[in-house]
């Protein structure tokens, strides 16, 4: 095998490990939304509008 065919198949071996790990870690997000109650995108704008206030509390304390 030449080196150009091993670096097409190092790179293809990298790009398929890739997409493993963000399907486990997408599989893990939502594992972890469904346990805190996160259904669908109007739960994440609401989260997100949280802790947005939450943070801006804490800024004018300061």
């Amino acid at each position: 095998m030449d080196t150009m065919s091993e670096e097409r198949d190092s790179a293809k071996a990298r790009g398929e490990r890739t997409i493993e790990a963000f399907k486990e870690a997408q599989e893990t997000f939502t594992c972890v939304a469904e346990q805190v109650g996160i259904k669908d995108e109007e739960d994440v704008i609401a989260l997100v509008k949280k802790v947005r206030s939450a943070r801006n509390q804490i800024h004018t304390m300061q």
